[in-house]
């Protein structure tokens, strides 16, 4: 309700719960990252878990 998402056009189409609410976590989550001021780095770093974080700026792969 907060987020305004809109699942019309989904309701009569769930032939399985799983898929249903698959597709509502995502409308939700690129709904607030689009409100954010987020990129996909920003939220890519963020989200790593400490130990998967690199310590420095990785070379490139040539």
């Amino acid at each position: 309700a907060h987020a305004d998402l809109d699942t019309t056009g989904t309701d009569g189409q769930r032939p399985h719960r799983a898929g249903y609410d698959t597709w509502c976590a995502w409308l939700l989550f690129r709904t607030l990252l689009d409100q954010s001021t987020l990129d996909w780095d920003d939220l890519v770093r963020i989200a790593a878990h400490p130990d998967f974080r690199p310590g420095h700026a990785q070379d490139g792969l040539w």
